[in-house]
């Protein structure tokens, strides 16, 4: 009689199970060929028209990088919400920036002074 031997599924012990480790794997590959990878992955520094693109998509659709992602040819979504915390963000005028009030709970435009 063959007996098989199963790896237990736990939460606190999820790594021995191979099929996890597949995923995991499965995952990192996808996100390496789709970032960094693929031929239609554009390199270099965004173009202005492309940092306008971001800028005007943000206030429309918010934290939406994938949709964003879509209308920008050849940049990744991580490539474009990266861009946006490092570049895009600072350059967004202050009347469009929104600052909540901790004392009303009041949403109000930051004028930058604290």
């Amino acid at each position: 009689m063959v007996v098989l031997r199963l790896p237990l599924i736990s939460a606190s012990n999820h790594i021995r199970c191979p099929s996890f480790r597949f995923v995991e794997m499965w995952k990192s590959c996808r996100l390496r060929w789709m970032n960094y990878l693929h031929p239609n992955v554009k390199r270099g520094k965004f173009t202005k028209e492309e940092e306008d693109v971001i800028i005007s998509l943000h206030n429309k659709l918010g934290n939406k990088w994938s949709k964003m992602a879509k209308l920008l040819p050849g940049r990744s979504d991580n490539e474009t919400k990266n861009h946006w915390h490092t570049h895009s963000k600072n350059r967004t005028p202050d009347s469009q920036i929104v600052q909540k009030n901790e004392q009303t709970g009041s949403v109000e435009p930051c004028d930058g002074i604290k």
